[in-house]
């Protein structure tokens, strides 16, 4: 059923792109030792 994993990685996809936007423009903002 590939149809599962097709969901699963766009969940991922959802789950974790906001995560590195918010760090991307975080460290744009601050351009620290991180």
């Amino acid at each position: 059923m590939p149809w599962i994993l097709n969901l699963a990685y766009v969940a991922l996809l959802l789950a974790v792109s906001p995560v590195l936007l918010y760090r991307r423009w975080v460290l744009g903002k601050y351009r620290d030792g991180w």
